[in-house]
């Protein structure tokens, strides 16, 4: 069993940096170095993974952020609509993200007459490392705590062990990448 920790952020005097946000940045700007190398291979100039991934990331937070509030919590945002935009408090779906980010390739790459294949192919490729990283951060404040189990990957929570599934999240994320 891994025993129970929350590290929710690293306080370092005048900035503190939140895990989940820290690791999803991390996430990005390896994928990014990971996705430079790939292009090379595919003879893709740099600026267009950058203006790819800019492209990507912004249509990927906007759904991210809409997918979590009208697919898991409209109950809520309905009576509230103003915090729909309070970005800050959380609250984001992973399949929004992944749609939207998607999305965004796809019309950028019609927009620029490239290959969206060839840019899929290098984000397939680069996007999985990242997912690990970002969904560690998920595992270290527990933001998806499964059912209870006897599992050796089980953390072992105040009232019990439980799948983690930011952990498994993360480790499927790294395997997929390893497999490459």
């Amino acid at each position: 069993m891994i025993p129970y920790f929350y590290w929710d952020k690293l306080d370092l005097g005048l900035i503190t940096i939140y895990s989940w946000g820290g690791m999803v940045a991390l996430g990005i700007a390896v994928s990014l170095i990971v996705g430079l190398k790939i292009a090379k291979n595919f003879f893709i100039k740099e600026n267009l993974i950058y203006d790819s991934l800019f492209w990507s990331l912004l249509s990927g937070i906007l759904t991210s952020r809409l997918f979590y509030v009208f697919g898991y919590n409209w109950e809520y945002y309905h009576e509230h609509l103003r915090e729909i935009f309070y970005l800050w408090q959380g609250g984001f779906s992973s399949v929004g993200w992944l749609a939207g980010g998607a999305v965004a390739l796809y019309l950028f790459c019609l927009i620029k007459k490239i290959s969206f294949y060839q840019l899929a192919d290098i984000y397939s490729v680069a996007m999985p490392l990242g997912m690990g990283f970002g969904r560690l951060g998920c595992f270290f404040i527990h933001d998806h705590p499964g059912s209870k189990t006897g599992f050796w990957l089980g953390v072992q929570f105040p009232d019990g062990a439980r799948h983690d599934l930011g952990l498994y999240l993360s480790i499927q994320g790294f395997i997929l990448f390893i497999q490459w």
